[in-house]
């Protein structure tokens, strides 16, 4: 839904895809979870900087925090 109404890679569309990635590899499904999270991890790039404490905290296991941001649909 995000990704339909904010924009694939809107800042708060990445946090919900990075938090997605690791459900997927939790619930036994690495393949996409690692897939997503590297998709989410190169558009974070483009959109943020590759130097961006999102990527780093990313790459650290860290979950996005979804509440900074409320949308509304």
């Amino acid at each position: 839904m995000c990704r339909e109404q904010i924009g694939r890679e809107h800042p708060s569309t990445l946090a919900c895809s990075l938090n997605v990635s690791f459900d997927l590899t939790a619930i036994g499904r690495a393949a996409d979870g690692v897939a997503l999270f590297n998709e989410t991890v190169e558009a974070y790039g483009r959109v943020l900087g590759t130097d961006h404490a999102a990527i780093h905290a990313a790459h650290a296991g860290a979950r996005a925090n979804c509440d900074i941001d409320p949308m509304q649909f």
